[in-house]
């Protein structure tokens, strides 16, 4: 064979010598590769099934909860006349009383802090002589939305709610407990998913005669859980000014916060 290869003259009978071999060594390189390619895929889809079943059970919500450290007022005042003038002089006597009554409590101008402030017309329905219903001009309206946050005190809720109550300004009052550090919250969250996953792919690849090996993806959501106790209190007009001198709610304990989420993890398999 060498020597034909290296030989000087090529008849017919060497071409299609030469011919035939090239096309039985390609053969064999054909079913070599095929061959190899077809041990990676075998090998690939096994590893693809058992990282499947890894990652099935590894995307368990986690919940943790924290006792609530943080009390929060939201105050809503409205204010609503004929002319511009008269709403806005309103508005700001609201905020004026509600600036004092804060100030008996014991905090500074700077702890009621405005969230919302918006001046609108007003608009009313009037039925007109055909018995139709038409909107007519009906001035102005000022509504203005404050909140005040403190460490939980019951017996400083009461007194500054009493002072809420009597000032004049007849706000409409939320309150709701909640934690302050809420990044340290999440950061927890956070903590109590991964353990909870990796226990549960454990758990998943003992079963399968393998152990979890490295992360290969973790996919989360935004994370923005809802930080405020479930615990309602609700307090009327009347009663708010009452609120000192009653002390009902002063040994009141509010419900933890409590927060969940769910991360996925695909692990690989030793």
């Amino acid at each position: 064979v060498f020597a034909r290869l290296r030989g000087v003259r090529q008849d017919a009978a060497d071409r299609d010598f030469m011919y035939a071999l090239g096309r039985v060594c390609g053969r064999i390189l054909q079913l070599q590769l095929r061959e190899h390619v077809f041990k990676q895929i075998h090998f690939g889809f096994l590893s693809f099934v058992r990282f499947c079943v890894c990652s099935h059970g590894s995307a368990p919500p986690a919940e943790i909860s924290a006792k609530p450290d943080t009390v929060v007022l939201d105050l809503l005042v409205s204010a609503h006349e004929r002319d511009y003038e008269p709403t806005a002089r309103a508005a700001a006597e609201q905020a004026d009383r509600l600036y004092g009554a804060v100030r008996k409590a014991g905090f500074s101008d700077s702890d009621l802090k405005t969230a919302d402030f918006s001046v609108n017309t007003a608009y009313k329905n009037v039925r007109d002589e055909n018995g139709n219903y038409g909107s007519v001009f009906d001035g102005y309206r000022c509504v203005q939305r404050f909140t005040l946050e403190f460490p939980t005190d019951m017996a400083r809720l009461a007194q500054t709610l009493s002072y809420i109550g009597s000032c004049g300004a007849d706000p409409d009052v939320r309150i709701s407990f909640t934690v302050r550090d809420t990044e340290m919250l999440k950061e927890r969250l956070l903590t109590e998913c991964t353990v909870s996953a990796r226990k549960k792919a454990e758990i998943l690849c003992r079963g399968l005669g393998v152990m979890p090996g490295e992360v290969i993806s973790v996919k989360c959501g935004d994370c923005q859980p809802d930080f405020m106790s479930a615990t309602g209190f609700s307090v009327g007009d009347r009663v708010m000014p009452l609120m000192a001198k009653a002390g009902c709610a002063e040994n009141m304990t509010p419900e933890d916060v409590k927060i969940s989420e769910s991360v996925s993890f695909v692990f690989g398999i030793i």
